[in-house]
């Protein structure tokens, strides 16, 4: 009987533990959304800007450059911090 109520222990620890991760991961996927929401809206209005036949000054430019870097390297680090917690 003590491997058995081992057994039952232990699933019940991992269904807390699962319980916790899920709501950990549904707040970092919504935070990490915002995030990447922002960044979007930056870029989709120089993009705009460009489609409205407007030139985008120096600065746009580099903007529009750092801001894409930046959301590939965010993009990397999640996929990656995701794969290292499951």
């Amino acid at each position: 009987m003590g491997a058995l109520s081992e057994i039952l222990i232990d699933a019940i620890e991992k269904g807390r533990r699962d319980r916790r991760n899920a709501v950990y991961f549904e707040g970092f996927d919504e935070a990490a959304n915002v995030c990447f929401e922002t960044i979007n809206a930056k870029i989709e209005g120089l993009l705009n800007k460009i489609n409205e036949g407007n030139s985008l000054s120096v600065q746009e430019q580099f903007l529009l450059a750092q801001l894409n870097v930046l959301k590939k390297e965010m993009d990397d680090d999640l996929i990656l911090f995701v794969k290292n917690k499951e």
